[in-house]
């Protein structure tokens, strides 16, 4: 069965920005506005143009609508304060949203709506957690504060993993099975961002092309070793592999 939900997106989102209810919230939002605004407008065009340009203008489309909602509404309105990180995974979960768009050609807006309301509420549900269990806060308000919350649950490792178990959650839902290799996908965003180690004595672009090359080619290796295993249909590929590379991350800090 066809994926309805852009669940690539979504993985990355999860990954980055369940950290706090706010960027969760407003992250969700903006991903289900654009997919299904990119759906109608591929809609309406694609019988106008030839295949390649109407790719071309959802392309656009997409892209500067994002990013213009990301400025007005979360650096103009909210005066929220984005790093170059944040807007480079954001413009990176937008060509993911194309991707989808562009690959799915079925009018099922209710669907689409359904599931990606799902996966959402998924994605908020994790970011309270998430932010209670390192800072004792629910939505910037401290409501207590325990020995066993620390920020270490603010890192990419715990992202990958809790978005690896959302993912397959959502999968088992809706008896869906992740395409194979997907996850390089929300995987090469995620090491060009926050390398999992850094050199020393080289110059800093070098060390993030090694770094970024060795968990790569590490990740594949693993995927194709995942390929032979025994693994039920809501966790192969994509969740099982998110996991992996939270293990292989925690691994390649350690050294």
């Amino acid at each position: 069965m066809k994926i309805k939900y852009p669940m690539e997106a979504f993985a990355l989102a999860i990954v980055v920005f369940s950290c706090h209810v706010q960027e969760a919230f407003l992250t969700g939002i903006l991903i289900i506005f654009i997919t299904i605004l990119g759906m109608l407008i591929k809609d309406i065009i694609k019988n106008m143009l030839p295949k390649w340009s109407t790719n071309c203008c959802v392309t656009l489309l997409v892209l500067s609508i994002d990013h213009a909602i990301v400025n007005v509404v979360l650096n103009g309105l909210l005066k929220m304060e984005l790093s170059k990180t944040s807007i480079f995974i954001q413009v990176v979960i937008a060509l993911l949203v194309v991707k989808h768009i562009i690959a799915d050609d079925a009018k099922d807006y209710d669907r689409h709506l359904f599931e990606s309301s799902v996966v959402y509420g998924f994605f908020v549900l994790l970011s309270f957690i998430r932010e209670f269990i390192s800072f004792g806060e629910i939505y910037g308000i401290k409501v207590i504060k325990l020995g066993f919350m620390t920020k270490g649950f603010q890192g990419v490792v715990f992202g990958l993993l809790f978005a690896g178990v959302v993912i397959a959650i959502v999968n088992g839902i809706f008896k869906y099975k992740a395409d194979k290799n997907i996850s390089l996908l929300i995987a090469i965003p995620i090491v060009i961002a926050e390398q999992p180690f850094l050199i020393r004595g080289i110059p800093e672009i070098y060390s993030i092309i090694i770094s970024a090359l060795v968990t790569i080619v590490l990740l594949v290796s693993i995927s194709e070793t995942l390929q032979f295993s025994t693994i039920d249909k809501r966790w192969r590929n994509l969740p099982i592999e998110l996991v992996s590379l939270s293990i292989l991350y925690l691994s390649l800090i350690a050294l």
